[in-house]
């Protein structure tokens, strides 16, 4: 058990970086796995050439990249889509009316309590109760980015 309150924060604040959590919620299994891979040789916690709008740019060239592939940033999305049932998302529709189907999937970029509002209870009542139960869960942290990111460096 760790008093300091020095280390205690720092293991919370490595907690938080890593995985989103205090040292409270973290997989202990899991933290002291990543902890060993932070202090290897070589390793280093480092931010991107551009900062995080360079991030976007490659997943946006990564994904258009592909004959079909479209992204829509900076669209307002209003409520999304379900099929009979509510069982699958099948498209959304956007700010000003517009629908747009989904051949494959729909993917949320929006946090649990954004996504919870364009679930309409109605349409998707499993979904809507699975939502609700897991915000009661949660604490909001109002800003967080978190990436697993494995990249070849030797070049």
């Amino acid at each position: 058990r760790i008093t300091d309150p020095f280390i205690r924060n720092w293991l919370d604040m490595i907690c938080f970086l890593l995985q989103g959590a205090t040292t409270k919620d973290a997989p202990t299994t899991l933290m002291a796995y990543m902890l060993s891979d932070f202090y290897r040789d070589g390793v280093c916690l480092d931010f991107p050439v551009g900062g995080t709008e360079s991030i976007i740019g490659a997943l946006v060239r990564g994904v258009t990249k592909h004959r079909g592939c479209e992204l829509m940033l900076n669209t307002h999305v209003d409520e999304l889509l379900f099929g009979e049932g509510g069982g699958r998302c099948t498209g959304v529709r956007l700010k000003g009316g517009r629908t747009l189907r989904a051949t494959k999937a729909v993917v949320s970029n929006a946090d649990l309590w954004t996504t919870r509002k364009l679930v309409g209870e109605a349409a998707a009542p499993a979904l809507a109760a699975e939502l609700d139960q897991r915000i009661g869960r949660l604490e909001r942290c109002e800003s967080f980015l978190h990436l697993h990111v494995g990249l070849e460096a030797s070049g």
